[in-house]
């Protein structure tokens, strides 16, 4: 709230009569967000060495009483200017990992405390919007912490909005932007021909995908999907790409497995610092993988690896210890794989051009549970494109270790 009043009586100055402009500009001035104006400053001025008589003080008579800064008072000063000034107000928050450790359960409750501070202002505050920023794994912790609030969560839950960058959007950035690489490489005199600026950065319009030189695709569609549907995700990507192909000054397909490695590896790096405290260990569950076909399982081969995996080693999935050969164990593994992005389920589709489609957690967050037990028994499962050249690395190492090469079952067809 304080921080409500202080950014619209940053805007305010000078003699100031209304005491609702004077508490919104008392507050600017306390939280540093503006500072003094000629008659402030004056009126602080005069109030420190004299008064002109004994009757009148020319600070008050400058610049107003103090006002209080009760919160009561805040909320009033603030509705009343929005009413009379007939504006609406709209506050971002974002970062809100940084007013707490999520990694600590106690901490969580700070968090929760800026959501359900901003949830009482837009009910007192009729023109008041608040949009807050959460990650993800964030977001799954509030909802499972034990020391949370979780009886808040039916409030919130409501007015949660999932932001995913689907293939098509992130496809046009990556063309929006290579375009405009194009255009700025014109106007500096180097020779770009063509419209499309794809033919100036790369060397080819297809590229055959790391570990599957069989199939090719549009660097485009490669490049949007191994992004995550994130487009910091696909930036870091290209400048791989870029940082390799500073020899030839042309993205070509020889460095595309050895950008693909180093990009994979980081993902699990990155997905072990985002989830890393809700499965345990992060790393070692991923690895196992490694033993399953990436692109394309049966269920019932997933099944047999995924309850083997606790008796490898201890598994632990939000506290809890997973048993092998456990259905509820099984179930709550996958449920791990699926919701950090690792396995996501393919459906046959025929209106698809390739006859599948997928299904994912940002999509169907429930998917995944012991009641649809016999639907996701129904479902192949793959591998996400972003950490197959991980898996494909360890499994080479291993079978070069053991002199021993593992083969698996045929890939199934989609025609059924």
């Amino acid at each position: 709230m304080g921080a409500a009043a202080a950014e619209l009586g940053e805007q305010l100055g000078g003699k100031l009569t209304d005491y609702t402009d004077q508490v919104l500009r008392s507050e600017a001035l306390r939280e540093g967000s503006a500072t003094p104006d000629f008659i402030e400053r004056l009126s602080a001025l005069l109030a420190n060495t004299t008064k002109l008589t004994d009757k009148v003080d020319l600070s008050k008579a400058l610049a107003g009483d103090n006002p209080s800064r009760s919160i009561n008072t805040l909320y009033r000063a603030v509705s009343k200017h929005l009413d009379s000034n007939d504006t609406p107000l709209s506050i971002f928050i974002d970062d809100t990992d940084q007013i707490a450790s999520p990694d600590e359960e106690d901490q969580l409750n700070r968090i929760w405390g800026v959501i359900l501070a901003a949830r009482e202002m837009t009910l007192k505050l009729k023109k008041a919007r608040v949009l807050i920023s959460l990650r993800s794994n964030i977001w799954a912790r509030l909802k499972t912490a034990q020391r949370g609030q979780l009886d808040q969560i039916d409030h919130i839950n409501p007015h949660i909005t999932v932001l995913d960058c689907d293939e098509r959007m992130l496809e046009q950035i990556f063309l929006r932007r290579i375009d405009a690489g194009a255009r700025l490489a014109r106007e500096g005199g180097i020779d770009c021909p063509g419209k499309s600026g794809l033919v100036c950065f790369f060397e080819s319009r297809q590229v055959s995908l790391p570990e599957a030189s069989e199939q090719q695709r549009s660097w485009a569609g490669f490049i949007s999907k191994v992004a995550r549907n994130r487009p910091r995700d696909l930036i870091q990507f290209v400048a791989k790409l870029i940082d390799k192909s500073r020899e030839k000054d042309i993205i070509s397909q020889t460095v595309v497995e050895s950008a693909m490695q180093e990009y994979s590896n980081e993902r699990v790096d990155y997905l072990n610092a985002e989830f890393g405290l809700e499965f345990q260990p992060l790393t070692n569950m991923v690895k196992s993988l490694s033993k399953l076909p990436v692109d394309e399982v049966e269920f019932e081969l997933l099944r047999t690896r995924l309850e083997s995996i606790p008796a490898e080693f201890s598994v632990t999935v939000r506290g809890r210890t997973l048993h092998p050969g456990r259905k509820e164990s099984t179930v709550d593994l996958l449920a791990a794989f699926f919701e950090i992005g690792i396995l996501n389920a393919r459906i046959v589709d025929k209106t698809k051009s390739k006859g599948y489609d997928h299904k994912t957690f940002q999509r169907f967050p429930n998917l995944v549970s012991n009641a649809n037990w016999n639907e996701i028994q129904g479902y192949r499962w793959e591998v996400h494109p972003a950490y197959r050249s991980y898996l494909h690395a360890l499994r080479r190492e291993r079978e070069r270790a053991t002199n021993i090469k593992v083969k698996f079952p045929p890939k199934p067809r989609h025609d059924r």
